[in-house]
């Protein structure tokens, strides 16, 4: 990673949520990104116990707000009990990354599909809508088979407030006929897609049975790899 900026940032706060832990981080410099981007953060690599110490993380934070966001599921790995416990201190981060993840601000109208903790980088496209007031459609169907729906009352706010965001939570990947019927009534959106690995095949397998040709122009795909548990793989009927 020779070459890459490194920008120090300050970690103001952990805190847990259910299973989750969002993380919120100071830049020390200035460090722009687009809405859905990711970065990489460094530890002293004596928390890890030695060697390269760094995770790759999708920014849940808007451009638009101060401080940067991550979420995360906790499961208490070496780097993230560190980094719990680091509040205060100085991290490095670089980035940003994704060019592709990233808002197609120029889009008809967007359609989000997250896999549980897939919604990170959908809660900074969505807030960016929303801080921005973009009058861009966009469609939210948040699949978690737990029922732990993180942001969820953020973005229920959002879509009380913007008419033009619209949000659905579902324990269960939603069938092809359902899935053409939301293409069907935004004209030509642009999908994401994101979560674990398994979760995001689910997603996708679900797309291509309701029609969608699976292509960089009309889909960004964002699988987290590190999350090993199996999703539930049913469907609506």
């Amino acid at each position: 990673m020779s070459g890459e900026r490194y920008v120090n940032a300050v970690v103001e706060s952990v805190t847990r949520i259910g299973r989750y832990m969002i993380i919120k981080l100071r830049p020390l410099e200035e460090f722009r990104y687009s809405p859905g981007n990711s970065i990489d953060i460094f530890l002293d690599p004596s928390y890890c116990g030695g060697g390269k110490c760094f995770r790759v993380f999708s920014l849940a934070s808007s451009p638009t707000e101060d401080l940067l966001m991550i979420a995360t599921i906790y499961r208490g790995s070496r780097f993230k009990s560190a980094l719990e416990r680091l509040v205060g201190s100085v991290v490095k981060i670089t980035g940003p990354w994704s060019k592709h993840f990233a808002l197609k601000e120029g889009a008809e109208s967007l359609l989000f599909i997250p896999y549980g903790i897939g919604i990170s980088s959908m809660r900074s496209m969505i807030k960016y809508i929303y801080d921005k007031c973009l009058g861009i459609r966009a469609r939210i169907i948040h699949v978690d088979d737990e029922g732990f729906f993180l942001f969820r009352d953020e973005i229920e706010e959002i879509c009380r407030r913007k008419t033009n965001v619209k949000a659905t939570f579902t324990t269960k990947i939603p069938d092809s006929g359902e899935i053409a019927k939301e293409i069907s009534s935004l004209g030509s959106p642009f999908i994401y897609v994101s979560g674990p690995p398994q979760g995001v095949r689910l997603i996708v397998d679900a797309l291509r049975a309701a029609g969608v040709k699976i292509g960089r122009e009309v889909i960004a795909i964002e699988a987290f790899e590190g999350y090993e548990r199996e999703p539930d793989t049913s469907v609506h009927s």
